[in-house]
């Protein structure tokens, strides 16, 4: 209910004064957070909700089942560079079990199409061959929908169990999918070669082409190979290659890469790869950008204030635009997250400048175009609020136990609440933070709404003065944000005290002008 408000002509005027004081440095404090939105949940903690049931018509069919619903999203979620579009692998009640998991393609809380992409065990490639999500191999996607993932066939050809020798790349090339790759093909950038298999890390550019990881037949075993431009060239050739920048001057060539350790940009154009070289394990474990050593075990940080060397590396991933981020740990036990080789945030430390509350685990890291970063991870809190999402490492966008909008439309319908919140997650341009999390039905439950352990697919606004979700905080989104002021919108109660009243305005202009 809105409180009385003042004059359109009263407001703009506020907005003139606001602009002016600006400059003399009297604006201050924190945006509050966006309420978190169901994107998609799980029929245990929703079961008669929209947002729970399948959309569309199903693959195959519904098996037998007469209500399919969505039981999981605790898989890997990844978007386009620019398009803000989402692709994850759901798992639902739809039967029997090698059928039970699907694809789908998102924007915003819209499901592209209406429907499922795809789904295990019923979408076959021209050659015949049924997708396959249960190495939880999930498609990464370009800004035109066209999406590429390599998987393992669920059962080797002629019967028995799957190898790699039973694996495939394919791409969706917005008609029909097309097997790309497969072991004993010829490898066009290694005359004489064949891929062996253990295809994964499958990533596709703009333009359509494709890198991955494979094993190479005779050369490497086991080992991973990184390849681009759809095998036709090669990025680290174990055995063969050796990264630049290596400590010392060393010349140690790949040994190994991690399996789905090669992510690349949106144009193809950057790659990191975090993986092994030489044999000498004190320094063995790298991240590599485009060919040259950032991080070394056995080195200290560079450009850190860090003695103690780096002991170890757990993650390190490649954003569309370039950007990179890395986990490790250091002799002494100092564990860090890196962007672009800078820290941004380490164990012990606080969450937020001058907060009490500090970082304890660390579960991902991700980017936008605009360098925005979002960080997930699990601090000193109180156990029923320490798990949390973290801006640019100045504010806290959610945390457990925050309520949720099952209806987007600010009214927390469904008495549902965060839980705990998983490892997968991505950052989109459109400003928000899409992430996987178990739902509860009280602030004070320690169980899974339903009775579920299984996550759904939440968002929050990341930047609430980036209002109008543009990827960026400007003028405009003062302008929108009155606007919905006047009409009443529910968003328009900023700081979330029940009421649209003039503090909104206030608490929203000292977040922009904070800059979120």
């Amino acid at each position: 209910m809105l409180n009385a408000r003042p004059t359109a002509r009263a407001v703009i005027a506020f907005v003139g004064l606001a602009l002016s004081m600006a400059s003399w440095g009297v604006w201050g404090g924190v945006a509050r957070a966006e309420p978190v939105q169901v994107v998609l949940t799980i029929g245990p903690a929703a079961p008669t909700a929209t947002q729970s049931a399948i959309p569309g018509a199903i693959p195959g069919g519904a098996g037998a089942v007469t209500d399919p619903r969505f039981t999981n999203f605790n898989n890997k979620l990844y978007r386009s560079p620019t398009s803000n579009l989402w692709i994850i692998a759901a798992t639902t009640n739809l039967t029997p079990t090698s059928a039970d998991q699907v694809l789908v393609v998102g924007n915003g809380l819209s499901i592209v199409g209406g429907a499922v992409a795809a789904r295990e065990g019923i979408t076959s490639t021209e050659a015949g061959d049924l997708l396959n999500f249960s190495r939880l191999d999930v498609p990464r996607i370009n800004d035109s929908g066209r999406w590429a993932m390599a998987y393992r066939l669920a059962n080797a050809p002629g019967g028995g169990t799957a190898t790699a020798a039973d694996e495939r790349v394919v791409k969706w090339d917005g008609t029909s999918l097309v097997t790309l790759l497969k072991p004993n093909d010829p490898i066009p950038s290694m005359a004489g070669s064949f891929y062996g298999g253990s295809f994964t890390g499958a990533s596709i550019t703009n333009a359509g082409d494709v890198a991955f990881q494979a094993t190479v037949s005779p050369l490497t075993g086991t080992n991973d190979l990184a390849f681009a431009a759809t095998g036709a060239t090669v990025l680290a050739n174990i055995g063969v290659d050796a990264p630049t920048g290596q400590a010392g001057g060393g010349t140690s060539t790949w040994t190994d890469i991690d399996t789905g350790g090669l992510t690349q940009s949106g144009t193809g154009a950057h790659w990191l790869a975090l993986g092994t070289i030489g044999a000498d394990t004190t320094v063995n474990r790298v991240v590599v950008v485009d060919g040259g050593v950032t991080i070394q075990k056995g080195s200290v940080l560079a450009g850190s204030a860090y003695t103690s060397p780096v002991s170890t590396v757990t993650s390190a991933i490649m954003e569309s635009n370039g950007d990179w981020f890395a986990i490790g740990t250091n002799a002494d036990g100092a564990t860090w997250m890196v962007r672009n080789g800078a820290v941004i945030a380490a164990i012990g430390q606080p969450i937020t400048p001058g907060a009490t509350e500090t970082w304890e685990t660390f579960r991902d890291v991700k980017g936008n175009n605009a360098g925005t970063w979002v960080i997930s991870g699990n601090t000193n809190a109180a156990t029923l609020t320490d798990d949390v999402l973290v801006l640019n490492g100045v504010r806290v966008i959610a945390r457990e136990s925050d309520p949720v909008d099952l209806l987007a439309d600010g009214s927390f319908a469904g008495s549902l609440y965060v839980h705990l919140i998983q490892n997968n997650d991505v950052l989109n341009n459109d400003g928000y933070y899409y992430f996987a999390t178990r739902l509860k039905s009280t602030p004070t439950a320690t169980a899974g709404a339903g009775g579920s352990n299984n996550s759904s697919l939440l968002r929050v606004l990341a930047c609430p003065a980036d209002y109008n979700g543009s990827g960026a905080v400007n003028v405009q989104d003062i302008f929108d944000f009155l606007t919905g002021w006047f009409a009443g919108n529910v968003r328009a109660d900023f700081n979330r005290s029940g009421v649209v009243n003039v503090t909104d305005i206030f608490d929203f202009l000292a977040g922009w002008f904070t800059g979120c």
